[in-house]
């Protein structure tokens, strides 16, 4: 987990245009909008000049574009209103220890209230509205105190079964707890910003399963354990790359055009091997993926396909729309998905999962047109037992001596000729 400056739920500053600080709002606004009602910007700030009026529209474009990048490309709610600032003397802490030398005092957000931001009939305005049931304390200052002080800032459950959960209520708690922390301290402020904390659940997952997660074979491997990595790869052969040429057309479920890399990686994906494949863009790797997921899911797989990126899971989304594949997906990548939408898709999935278990599939055409082609290219590129060259290396030789000026030949009766004749003949050409 990042505890330096650069994370703003430790070491909180105003940006430029990002943030908004409530500071000269009215307060009766603001205890509106903890209370769970619906505050416009003209009720938080009254009577702002034209100048504050521009700078207060500025920010909240500005803050709602990040919120909508935030959710369309990392599929994270980030969009927040953080209320109260706790401080304390950190000068001892991993997180103020820059190479510089100098302390850093921290500023971090106490409570972080889901918010949502829309305009007002006609766009004239914006309105807010706090998800104050869902608020928490926020788990990077959590974590941080705990990991770095052994200071539990949030009481045990036992200790607060009693207490009514609340900002209202929390808040004198959480300051009475914070006298333990040398120089704490919880000042009042309002602001709202976009806080993303998403790498969190990443660490708490490793931390509640560290123990079986580090005897997985492949999470050893990649730490560079020599044992683990030699036990994957003895498992693993790479596959030929004539692989496809010998499966039935009836086994093999490509929905996309793919060349024999590309083929190579989807048998490999459908054998069950780990690997990472790479390369530039324009190379086909979303093509790849999409005709591995096609493989898979004919064979009664489920696939799961995450991206860092939104535009990459809509690449792939596409290719599988274009080939009739699309009803097949369930994307969860984004936010705001409600129980109805993933039933009704369900209900719509299932009929198509169980009416193609029932379809067969035959090509005969298809077979003997590459049984020849397969026959032809063997043929072209098996040595010659008589002169140990095949076919194709005589057309070569031809080709250079062509390419040289030399006048052209029929050669005939090659498969009669022994090795020292070619060569003599080679040699008799030059």
């Amino acid at each position: 987990m990042d505890f330096t400056k650069r994370n703003r739920l430790l070491f909180f500053k105003q940006l430029k245009k990002g943030t908004l600080d409530l500071a000269s709002a009215s307060p009766a606004a603001i205890g509106d909008l903890l209370a769970g009602r619906q505050v416009s910007i003209r009720k938080l700030f009254p009577n702002p000049d034209e100048t504050q009026e521009i700078e207060i529209r500025d920010r909240i474009r500005t803050i709602q574009a990040k919120k909508r990048e935030n959710e369309e490309e990392r599929s994270i709610e980030t969009l927040h209103l953080a209320v109260g600032e706790v401080t304390w003397d950190d000068s001892s802490g991993s997180a103020t220890k820059q190479s510089t030398g100098m302390v850093a005092s921290p500023a971090a957000p106490l409570f972080l209230v889901p918010l949502k931001i829309s305009t007002s009939q006609g766009r004239e305005d914006y309105v807010l509205t706090a998800a104050v049931d869902e608020f928490e304390v926020n788990p990077v200052l959590v974590e941080y105190l705990r990991s770095e002080y052994k200071f539990d800032l949030v009481p045990k459950q036992d200790d607060a079964e009693d207490v009514d959960v609340t900002i209202a209520a929390l808040a004198p708690i959480l300051k009475q707890r914070l006298s333990g922390l040398r120089g704490g301290r919880l000042k009042n402020s309002h602001v709202i910003g976009n806080f993303s904390y998403a790498k969190l659940a990443m660490v708490k997952d490793i931390q509640e399963d560290l123990e079986s997660m580090s005897q997985h074979k492949m999470i050893q491997a990649m730490c560079s354990i020599q044992e683990a990595i030699a036990s994957i790869r003895g498992h693993y052969v790479d596959p030929p790359l004539d692989q496809p040429n010998h499966v039935a057309p009836a086994d093999e479920f490509l929905i996309l055009d793919a060349d024999s890399s590309q083929n190579k990686i989807v048998n490999a994906i459908i054998e069950r091997r780990s690997f990472a494949f790479d390369g530039p863009p324009g190379t086909g790797k979303s093509q790849t993926i999409a005709n591995a997921i096609g493989a898979l899911v004919a064979r009664g797989k489920s696939v799961l396909f995450v991206a860092e990126k939104r535009a990459a899971i809509d690449v792939v989304i596409r290719r599988l729309n274009d080939v009739g594949l699309g009803d097949l997906v369930m994307d969860f990548h984004g936010t705001g998905h409600k129980k109805k939408e993933l039933l009704d898709k369900i209900r719509t999935t299932l009929p198509l999962l169980q009416q193609s278990a029932t379809q067969t599939y035959e090509a005969p055409e298809l077979e003997a047109s590459r049984t020849r082609l397969v026959d032809h290219s063997d043929k072209l590129h098996r040595k010659l037992d008589s002169i140990d060259l095949s076919p194709y290396e005589l057309l070569c030789l031809r080709s250079e001596h062509e390419a040289s000026g030399n006048v052209g030949f029929v050669l005939s009766g090659a498969g009669d000729m022994s090795m020292a004749e070619v060569k003599a003949l080679e040699l008799e050409m030059r």
